[in-house]
């Protein structure tokens, strides 16, 4: 039977199973990972949750397109399957370098061939789920552009703003920022939104009819575009974000982030060497969950699990929403990946550079000759030099200097007992390290490493979030 000779109630039946079952999918495969019973940091759940995203893809692409018809006037039925299907996509949770480029084409074909005939619910779905995929604003094919279809979408909640509650105004919000829009393209809209909150914010300072996940969201917006609203509009916006950073350190004090075994394995080398206190597992001002935080160098060191990246091995939506957040606050992001830690063969080196990297003062500093394999950790005071002296008449030669209030680190390795392959028994190395108050340093290891060494030539050493609050199940 010809399909365009059906009505269409027996089309939308047609597929009412079909999409029931792809939403059924999707959101099993989202529980069983927050559950914890699909782990992607395990490397075969990772490739069977690959495979389940790719099934989805698969079908979606196929219902898509099936439905998709310019020819035909664009129906409500329709637009319901469309946005179901966005819905799913929310809890699968594809990159948008994981779909094809022919399902990206059928999508926003799809969204924008149909955005008229749905409704506020349905254009939220669309847009959370655009907002996870992580649909670039540039993007366009075949006439289609993702700039258009986003600006088309928000002209609609523009105009049926007042039908709409609290956490619809704060998923929008945070879409809009998770998708990187142009504030002139978002202006209107997000003045409507956000002059509903001021009037709730000052009936209520604490904004009490906005729940804690909503205030999270809501603040992630405010932190990327509160300084890009016209100059009258910023006492209302400091307002609220008073209010929100009120709100937030509430939420802070009896939530904490998640944890995870990587963060527990990197944390230990951050405190050993990072001379100033780190909050760990604390939240910022605008709610934004962070892992290690250096308030005076305003540095955050987050640590990512391979559930933070897509199959490819690149950052997800969620991630870079979430650094685009942090960043905009005039926070340094450092990235430590599980792929980057496994790799690391030295982690007190490896720890040490990234904190040098992001300016933060390191606290001990390690040199290790390898041909002798000699291993010396000391604490060194500014502008001063200590002579460390071995059994086997090696020695190390430190200096540290300030220039220009960078403090600075000389090493020079000599060892009589140890033929350099080039003959050349002087190194110099130089490594940042943080500046104290001391003078004229001169020290010997000679009684520290007596206790230690045989009669040998080797030295033992001297020392040694994302919270959900997506929709409720569709209904047919």
């Amino acid at each position: 039977m010809n399909n365009y000779s059906l009505t269409e109630n027996e089309k939308y039946k047609i597929d009412k199973n079909r999409v029931s079952a792809l939403f059924k999918k999707s959101r099993c495969l989202y529980n069983d990972i927050k559950a914890n019973n699909l782990n992607p940091n395990k490397s075969k759940e990772r490739k069977a949750i690959h495979f389940i995203k790719t099934e989805i893809l698969f079908e979606a692409e196929k219902i898509l397109a099936y439905r998709l018809s310019p020819s035909e006037k664009p129906t409500k039925h329709d637009a319901k399957i469309t946005a179901i299907i966005c819905l799913a996509l929310s809890y699968a949770r594809p990159s948008w370098t994981e779909c094809d480029d022919f399902f990206k084409l059928v999508l926003v074909a799809s969204i924008n061939h149909h955005k008229n005939e749905m409704e506020l619910k349905e254009i939220k779905n669309v847009l959370h789920a655009l907002a996870h995929i992580g649909l670039p604003i540039m993007w366009q094919a075949a006439g289609f552009s993702a700039k258009e279809s986003l600006i088309g979408l928000l002209n609609i909640v523009n105009e049926n703003i007042d039908e709409s509650n609290e956490q619809f105004h704060a998923n929008v919000l945070w879409d809009i920022g998770s998708l990187h829009m142009d504030f002139n393209d978002i202006q209107p809209v997000c003045a409507k939104i956000i002059n509903k909150i001021l009037n709730a914010c000052a009936q209520d300072k604490n904004i009490s009819n906005y729940h804690d996940f909503a205030i999270t969201q809501i603040s992630s917006f405010l932190a990327i575009y509160k300084d890009k609203f016209p100059a009258g509009w910023q006492e209302g916006i400091q307002l609220l974000t008073d209010c929100c950073r009120q709100r937030n350190a509430a939420i802070a004090a009896t939530a904490q982030p998640k944890s995870s075994s990587l963060h527990a394995a990197i944390m230990p080398y951050i405190h050993k060497y990072a001379t100033r206190f780190s909050e760990q597992e604390c939240f910022l001002e605008d709610g934004s969950p962070v892992d290690a935080y250096f308030p005076n160098e305003s540095v955050v060191f987050q640590f990512d699990g391979k559930h933070h990246t897509d199959s490819f091995g690149n950052f997800n939506a969620h991630t870079l929403n979430r650094d685009n957040v942090v960043s905009s606050q005039g926070v340094l992001v450092v990235h430590i990946t599980s792929d980057q830690w496994n790799r690391a063969k030295d982690k007190d080196e490896f720890i040490t550079q990234h904190l040098i990297k992001a300016g933060i003062p390191v606290r001990t500093v390690k040199q290790t000759h390898s041909s002798s394999t000699q291993n010396i950790t000391q604490t060194l005071q500014s502008d001063s030099t200590a002579d460390i002296y071995f059994k086997n008449s090696a020695s190390i030669s430190i200096t540290i200097q300030n220039i220009d209030a960078i403090p600075s680190l000389t090493f020079t390795v000599q060892n009589p007992n140890v033929q350099s392959p080039t003959k050349q028994p002087q190194v110099p190395l130089w490594i940042a390290v943080p500046k104290v108050e001391a003078k004229g340093v001169k020290r010997k290891l000679e009684d520290m490493l007596s206790s230690n060494s045989e009669s040998n030539d080797s030295a033992e050493p001297a020392s040694k979030y994302y919270r959900e609050d997506l929709s409720s199940s569709p209904q047919f």
